[in-house]
């Protein structure tokens, strides 16, 4: 019983003294520090200056929100992948353009969801989620999936999410399923292997 105690005792010094050499505990990393300041909340958003910020909004703060602050050109991110993804990671912000342009965003792509936001989702009926001021230019993307929701702003933006004063050009090539697109309320149906100038 003598030895038992001493050994535990060893094997809890070794522990106590060997984590902090390894590392433990396990220290969080900082948050990305966006160029603009900001620290999220409604009356103080994250403002974007760079692609890389805009590239940043990923990960866990995706319930935050943002502004930009600065006209943003995605050519040097060859491939953009959409920020929020169903179900799990919806982008739950609020996004204010500030009436500057993103502009050169390509995306070839077989997600099911594509656009600069994959999925944009409310967390409740009663909250005030917007996405407004956003002028997309010079978009080009290709969804390769058979059943891909896709468009220049958003794949989907669930029916709480205020989507105002937004516009998008460019060109959207569906290879697939026929391209249904919506001008208004109305749908308009484009064959397999469609592209489309918007």
């Amino acid at each position: 019983m003598e030895m038992l105690k001493k050994q535990l005792a060893i094997l809890l010094i070794v522990l106590l003294v060997g984590m902090p050499l390894l590392g433990w505990p396990l220290r969080a990393e900082a948050a990305y520090a966006f160029s603009g300041g900001g620290d999220g909340s409604l009356g103080n958003p994250y403002v974007i200056l760079t692609a890389e910020d805009l590239d940043n909004i990923r990960g866990t703060l995706l319930s935050m929100h943002f502004k930009l602050g600065a006209d943003i050109d995605l050519s040097s991110i060859p491939n953009w992948i959409p920020i929020g993804t169903y179900p799990l990671s919806p982008f739950g912000g609020n996004f204010d353009g500030g009436h500057y342009t993103i502009s050169n965003m390509t995306i070839d792509s077989s997600l099911p969801l594509v656009g600069l936001f994959g999925y944009v989702q409310s967390a409740t009926a009663l909250t005030n989620q917007t996405i407004k001021n956003v002028r997309l230019e010079n978009v080009n993307i290709t969804s390769r999936g058979s059943a891909a929701n896709v468009g220049g702003l958003a794949g989907i933006a669930d029916a709480w999410t205020l989507v105002d004063r937004v516009s998008v050009s460019g060109t959207i090539t569906g290879v697939g399923l026929p391209l249904v697109v919506y001008q208004g309320n109305r749908p308009i149906l484009y064959p397999t292997a469609t592209r489309m100038f918007i």
